[in-house]
């Protein structure tokens, strides 16, 4: 198993609209290969940050899911520097078994 976490931040007044819509996401990962399940953690010892935590079968599952989405989105999402927005990359991950 291989489990990846991002850590989200969000101004502390917009945390439960973030909540809210990973509760209502449209659950496009859902069907790729290796997928297990998503969470969303809210940290209360800092209200403005949550913690997205996705299971994998494996680290190869992960990779080639992230793959596709960067390769979706590449021509979509602005440009890291060009001041038109933020990039997105997991934070950590942990292999397990």
């Amino acid at each position: 198993m291989y489990i990846s976490t991002s850590r989200l931040r969000v101004p502390q007044a917009h945390v439960s609209e973030l909540l809210e819509a990973f509760a209502n996401r449209a659950g496009l990962v859902d069907s790729a290969e290796g997928f297990i399940d998503l969470e969303v953690w809210h940290v209360d010892r800092d209200l403005g940050e949550a913690i997205m935590v996705s299971r994998w079968s494996s680290r190869d599952a992960f990779n080639a899911y992230m793959k596709r989405v960067q390769l979706l989105w590449r021509d979509v999402m602005p440009r890291e520097g060009s001041g038109r927005g933020r990039s997105v990359s997991p934070g950590c991950a942990v292999v397990l078994g």
